[in-house]
């Protein structure tokens, strides 16, 4: 979960610009709705709030 996370966050520093880009659609990508489905219990379980 901690590699996953700091890998995201790394991923928008670098594109910070395009992080609203990003964010503001809806996603519909399966890969991308798998990452979020599997992050949220993941950090729950690590004690941080989903």
């Amino acid at each position: 979960m901690t590699a996953w996370a700091r890998s995201y966050r790394a991923a928008f520093a670098a594109r910070a610009r395009a992080t609203p880009l990003l964010m503001t659609p809806p996603a519909h990508a399966p890969k991308v709705l798998d990452q979020y489905e599997r992050a949220g219990p993941a950090a729950a379980g690590a004690g941080t709030q989903a």
